[in-house]
């Protein structure tokens, strides 16, 4: 495994674009999705895309079957809080100190990452079919970054691939990070060192999209 990520390369970046360093608020969880999830993740995914551009629930679930390691999600969670009964001639002692622990109430799904591997060095339309995961790709296909819309421009989005893309720098699994987007988005991903490699054979929606790629050997460590 390669050394914690990309230190020195988001502190370039984030000097470079002003970012100040971001970080999310704790009753918020990154952690692997699962098929659980699916209900979840559907729902937002119908939410945030066009119909002609969302994934069906069968790509959805089979993505959160075939390859779940490559999937995240970032959650807001609840908790139910359990304080123990202290004595009372302890209260106003200056080292009373009482101790609280928690269960997790309810996790709502408000951005997640979907992924596959493929073997080429960027998506075709063949990629995205259902089936489609290569385990001895080397290179991770992202297929949805999604943020709900009442959590954007909040950055929630921009910590979430930070974090994708130094978990998979440091597992060495793949060589590099292969996405599809849409022209406008274009700079939201070069923030974080994808190169746009021009216009994509993949006619999804019958939109122009454009491939961008972060290649794991350039990162300045």
């Amino acid at each position: 495994m390669r050394p914690s990520a990309t230190e020195s390369l988001y502190r370039d970046l984030e000097a470079h674009y002003g970012q100040d360093g971001y970080f999310l608020p704790r009753h918020m969880l990154l952690r692997p999705l699962t098929v659980k999830d699916v209900d979840q993740v559907e729902e937002l995914e119908k939410a945030s895309y066009p119909e002609s551009e969302a994934a069906s629930r069968e790509s959805i679930q089979y993505r959160l079957t075939a390859c779940s390691e490559l999937c995240v999600g970032l959650f807001s969670c609840e908790y139910n809080w359990d304080q123990p009964s202290s004595n009372e001639e302890d209260d106003d002692r200056e080292d009373s100190v009482v101790s609280k622990s928690s269960t997790l109430k309810k996790e709502t799904l408000i951005g997640y990452i979907l992924a596959t591997k493929i073997t080429g060095e960027f998506i075709s339309d063949e990629d995205m079919k259902v089936g489609s995961n290569k385990e001895d790709g080397r290179t991770i296909a992202i297929h949805s970054v999604v943020i709900s819309k009442e959590y954007r421009d909040r950055h929630f989005g921009y910590i979430m691939l930070k974090d994708y893309i130094q978990k998979f720098y440091g597992l060495c699994t793949a060589d590099r990070i292969s996405i599809i987007v849409l022209p406008k988005l274009r700079g939201f991903y070069e923030r974080h060192g994808f190169t746009d490699c021009g216009v994509s054979e993949c006619q999804l929606g019958g939109e122009t999209w454009h491939n961008m790629k972060l290649p794991f050997d350039t990162y300045d460590e």
